[in-house]
């Protein structure tokens, strides 16, 4: 039952599960599916079945539990194109990005980065960046960062000089 409305791409979700419920080589199984909802549009439910047998093991009948998981499938696929929007635009910016642990260490950096200071992201990834700052420019900045990892300011800027793999100073904001 319920063919009729399950999904053309989700036919046979859960037919070898079935048959192996009457084979007597399991009692429950549980999958996800999509329903073709009455507006049109697909709709996702979780069916939990388990099979009810009699004395000698034959099935005498099933309980089904449907729950509605459409939400949180959709909450997921949103999340996961959220991310990778994120990522292209994090990975593609025209600006050097980096993602930096509380006590400094250098988590993830974008490709802007590695060709901006020389290094390659595994060179970078789990260092703290102040080994990339000029010698006179280290303490620049780091009253800021204390203030900003205590929640005084929400965000800062600063200026200061880095210096490339090659030995190049530049300035870098």
């Amino acid at each position: 039952g319920g063919q009729g409305i399950t999904h053309p791409g989700d036919l046979d979700v859960g037919q070898r599960e079935f048959a192996e419920i009457l084979a007597g080589q399991r009692n429950s199984f549980q999958i996800e599916k999509r329903y073709i909802h009455k507006n049109g549009r697909a709709h996702w439910m979780r069916q939990s079945i388990s099979a009810v047998r009699d004395a000698v093991g034959k099935v005498l009948y099933l309980v089904v539990i449907a729950e509605d998981i459409d939400q949180r499938k959709r909450a997921t696929e949103e999340l996961r194109e959220s991310e990778a929007r994120f990522r292209a635009m994090y990975n593609n910016a025209a600006v050097g990005m980096a993602m930096m642990s509380l006590d400094r260490r250098i988590l993830s950096i974008n490709e802007t980065s590695t060709r901006i200071t020389g290094y390659s992201i595994e060179e970078l990834v789990n260092t703290d960046p102040g080994r990339l700052s000029h010698p006179d420019d280290i303490a620049v900045g780091m009253d800021q960062f204390a203030d900003l990892v205590a929640g005084r300011i929400p965000q800062f800027q600063m200026e200061k000089r880095f210096i490339r793999k090659n030995g190049e100073v530049y300035w870098g904001r």
